[in-house]
């Protein structure tokens, strides 16, 4: 999992919010600012049951309420001021070695449990990288086959006039609609339809993911103009190695 200081510099990124962990491993995203003086929770510090408010010592748990007023309490023993007092807070929930979050009206829905989250015998990689497009540039690049023979192939050659290095042409694409998203499938020169770029292919899950077999990617918008890429990556140990933990 990403440290608390990169997931943080993404929540404030994309939200106006700030992951937080107690010194007792729970994990809630919440607003930015203390209700009370509006001070940055940036610089608050987990304590056994939340994150305290570095200006006055407000203490929030992860589901927004605050449960610690230390002059209010001393000054007014019975007003429960308190109670009164909650920090917008969003529900989270840790898979795969990401913090999902939702923004959403209640009820929220379950976090998708992909069955590469469960895979064992090796190694998880997590990459982000902000992209300066939309989030929708992003996925239509997803679910667009032919780029791979140009950008991902071709380039580097034809920036040396190598053309004699350039990968097989693609000869046919075709897209299907599943319940989940898009699948794409393509044939190139060097394949045929008993190929798995044809007969299995590749899966763009609604609405901002992309799924290859041991890779996933989201695209997640930062603001109209900028994207957070999550790059999630499998990579199996060999046989000789497993069973690995």
């Amino acid at each position: 999992m990403p440290t608390g200081d990169d997931m943080n510099r993404y929540a404030s990124r994309t939200s106006d919010t700030w992951l937080a962990n107690s010194a007792d491993n729970w994990t809630g995203l919440i607003d930015r600012h203390c209700p009370h003086r509006r001070a940055d929770m940036k610089f608050g510090f987990r304590e056994t049951c939340g994150l305290r408010c570095c200006y006055h010592g407000w203490l929030f748990d992860h589901t927004g309420a605050c449960v610690s007023q230390p002059f209010e309490e001393t000054d007014d023993v019975e007003g429960r001021f308190k109670d009164k007092i909650r920090i917008k807070a969003y529900p989270v929930e840790v898979k795969g070695g990401l913090v999902w979050a939702y923004f959403g009206p209640d009820p929220a829905p379950l976090v998708p449990n992909y069955e590469p989250f469960e895979w064992g015998n090796g190694f998880i990689q997590i990459g982000f990288s902000e992209i300066p497009c939309n989030w929708f540039q992003c996925q239509e690049n997803s679910i667009d086959p032919v780029h791979f023979e140009w950008m991902h192939s071709n380039w580097a050659a034809g920036k040396t006039g190598d053309t004699k290095s350039y990968a097989p042409t693609h000869l046919k694409v075709d897209f299907e609609e599943i319940e989940h998203g898009i699948v794409y499938k393509r044939i190139r020169a060097d394949t045929n339809e008993a190929n798995p770029l044809w007969t299995v292919g590749r899966n763009c899950l609604r609405p901002n993911s992309l799924f290859t077999g041991n890779y996933f990617e989201w695209r997640v918008p930062i603001d109209d103009g900028n994207t957070l890429s999550v790059g999630w990556f499998y990579n199996p140990v060999p046989q000789d190695m497993r069973p690995f933990k």
